[in-house]
């Protein structure tokens, strides 16, 4: 969903959105060769358990070379996603260009997915928390304009909501700019006696206000 997600904001065909469905479906069909001890280890993996987890892209690569149906852009992804244009991925340390745009597609929307899901030696993190982490590897491990367009789909403050700032203030959300969804402009809700007031803020220009999360 993800993925299909960043597709829309793009101009993909129907042909490359399909192939990308496909590539994120089967990204880490590997791990079916992996040791089911190391895939359900309820704790962080020693460096040699690590070593056999990377394993999977190679394996899931090799899998899909059996395959008729899968394309070459889809075997190129199971590869691929782990690679990071620095050089600092795996498993054959690829830098930039050299990674294919679906697999930086597929593996920005990974780590994502893997950072606000609970795992069995940590609890889930906010959104925003693993947006930021994207933000600041932009242009390091993933493209650039990927990392924009996939922000600008997946914003954890939409118009409308109600949020909790580090002031401890609640605010409403106004408008949220494309480029830096984290910092969108908002309306302090104040009280003077029994009566409610608005205070507008624009978070891109006030950087000591910080957002911490939805407020319920």
């Amino acid at each position: 969903a993800l993925v299909l997600a960043y597709a829309n904001t793009v101009d993909f065909t129907p042909a490359q959105k399909r192939v990308l469905a496909i590539s994120a479906l089967l990204h880490d069909v590997g791990k079916t060769r992996i040791d089911p001890a190391i895939l359900k280890a309820e704790r962080q993996l020693t460096d040699d358990e690590f070593k056999s987890m990377q394993r999977h892209t190679i394996l899931g690569h090799d899998i899909l070379e059996r395959c008729r149906f899968a394309e070459s852009d889809i075997k190129k992804v199971a590869l691929q996603h782990h690679e990071k244009m620095d050089g600092s991925g795996y498993p054959n340390r690829l830098r930039g260009d050299q990674i294919h745009r679906l697999a930086q597609i597929v593996g920005i929307a990974d780590i994502y997915d893997a950072m606000t899901s609970d795992r069995p030696y940590r609890r889930a993190l906010p959104p925003s928390e693993a947006l930021e982490y994207l933000m600041g590897v932009a242009g390091r491990h993933f493209d650039h304009e990927i990392i924009s367009a996939f922000l600008r789909k997946v914003n954890p403050y939409p118009v409308g909501s109600l949020v909790k700032l580090n002031t401890g203030d609640v605010a409403v959300v106004d408008h949220v700019h494309p480029q830096l969804p984290l910092r969108p402009k908002i309306r302090l809700i104040k009280y003077e006696g029994p009566q409610m007031y608005y205070v507008e803020k624009d978070l891109q220009k006030d950087w000591n206000l910080v957002i911490q999360g939805i407020h319920y």
